[in-house]
């Protein structure tokens, strides 16, 4: 998204929208990964940019568990999507946790990928 003049497609695997979490059970703060730079932050806020800028010109696919709040925030993500940009969700049913168990879903995002990238 922030390089939409570079990249036309792009495909996140159980990644995350946002910054990394608070875990309840540390009450810890989020760290501050921007430098105190609020401009920094928002433009590395996926949801921040859908919701105030204008929409780049890319196709996105989400990759991830059916379970848990990153499918929602994927959902969430898809629903804040405008044209000319482009979301897909794909979810696998439950919540895979380790590398073998996400292996299946590499070939369906490759065909993904390859279906949506131009030549020049």
């Amino acid at each position: 998204m922030l390089h939409s003049d570079r990249f036309a497609v792009g495909a996140s695997v159980a990644g995350r929208l946002t910054g990394p979490p608070t875990t309840p059970e540390s009450n810890a703060p989020r760290p501050d990964l921007y430098g105190g730079s609020k401009v920094f932050e928002q433009d590395n806020d996926l949801h921040w940019r859908l919701e105030h800028l204008p929409p780049p010109p890319v196709s996105v696919l989400l990759a991830d568990g059916s379970a848990g709040g990153r499918a929602e925030a994927a959902e969430r993500f898809r629903g804040l999507v405008k044209p000319p940009m482009r979301a897909e969700t794909f979810l696998k049913p439950a919540a895979p946790a380790t590398l073998k168990e996400w292996r299946p879903m590499v070939p369906h995002v490759l065909e993904w990928l390859s279906a949506r990238l131009r030549g020049e």
